[in-house]
């Protein structure tokens, strides 16, 4: 159960409602015009390349006091989609004349491009220059983390992880000119993508600074819609439970907040501002009793769903061996 799944879908509107209904939405205004424009119809791509950016830039000002894990290029992933590539040689081979050839060339520029994102990741962090070069290993590395999810590699697949789009690459740059260093310094603590999970409830934030969780959004809004901001609450109602990265002893947070990359801003706020200690640990009861019973209605469902597939099939199976033994009665019977 992924916390997309609870904002998002149908069955969790009572979550929706208990949100809205106890923490309302703040005053909230943002101080910036927008400085950057989206430029390509890729949103989703634009989104986890400048997660990427922003890591490599937090490196830079904030390795200090950065965990080694944090800080790595994804090899993982790499690893992952280079073990994709052969399993689907097979297939390719059977679909095209060239396919050999292709998958010569995928893997190569798979190759290529990951170790020249090891060296731009290595030279931002010594020197941060951005550079043309750095943008296009995080369009490349947010590429990756998309097949990372899908696991599927189809014919375009070459084409789409070896070029990347020009306005992309301006478009991330325009949206890291507008980054103010003085908001993402960190003294104690700076974690990226921290993990935050209760039970079978999973959720990953894009960073915290000190005692700040942030959420990155990169799209033109310039409001703060319900979605994001029950997002970073419930982040940290999934902290309270379960810790950060799987740590309850990790220091607490004190502040929410989202960056809007595009406006170049950082809205925050405290916790405290939604409610006391006694209300957070109020809501936090109902929230993980909520979890488990919202798990045991979906796990009753699927089974009850299942029960009568099988029971269909059943019946469906019996009606035909009825019919085919009347069609043999028929058939022996003297006329």
């Amino acid at each position: 159960m992924s916390l997309r799944a609870l904002l998002t879908g149908k069955d969790f509107w009572e979550l929706r409602d208990k949100l809205k209904s106890e923490f309302l939405r703040p005053e909230f205004r943002l101080k910036n015009g927008i400085g950057a424009s989206p430029l390509t119809d890729n949103p989703a791509l634009a989104g986890k390349a400048f997660e990427y950016l922003m890591g490599f830039h937090l490196h830079h000002r904030n390795g200090a006091v950065m965990d080694e894990d944090d800080i790595c290029v994804p090899e993982y992933t790499y690893d992952l989609l280079v073990e994709g590539l052969g399993k689907n040689i097979n297939s390719w081979l059977k679909s095209r004349l060239n396919a050999q050839h292709i998958y010569v060339e995928t893997l190569r520029s798979v190759n290529i491009q990951f170790g020249q994102t090891r060296e731009n990741h290595t030279r931002f962090v010594a020197d941060g220059q951005l550079t043309d070069g750095l943008v296009a290993s995080a369009i490349f590395l947010a590429k990756l983390d998309r097949y990372f999810w899908m696991r599927t590699i189809d014919r375009e697949f070459h084409d789409y992880i070896h070029n990347h789009n020009p306005d992309d690459i301006r478009d991330l740059r325009a949206m890291s000119s507008l980054l103010d260093n003085a908001d993402f310094v960190a003294k104690h603590r700076c974690m990226i993508q921290p993990a935050f999970g209760y039970g079978s409830c999973r959720g990953s934030a894009d960073l915290i600074i000190d005692d700040t969780l942030i959420d990155i959004k990169t799209n033109r809004h310039s409001t703060l819609e319900r979605r994001d901001l029950d997002q970073v609450l419930c982040y940290y109602l999934l902290s309270l439970t379960g810790g950060i990265d799987g740590n309850p002893d990790e220091k607490p947070i004190k502040n929410i907040g989202i960056y809007y990359a595009r406006y170049g801003e950082l809205w925050t706020v405290p916790v405290s501002r939604f409610g006391d200690e006694s209300k957070w640990d109020s809501f936090k009861d109902w929230f993980c009793d909520y979890l488990l019973r919202k798990k045991k209605e979906l796990n009753d469902s699927a089974a009850d769903t299942h029960c009568k597939r099988m029971t269909k099939t059943t019946n469906s199976n019996a009606d035909k061996l009825g019919q085919t033994r009347k069609r043999q009665r028929l058939t022996h019977e003297p006329n």
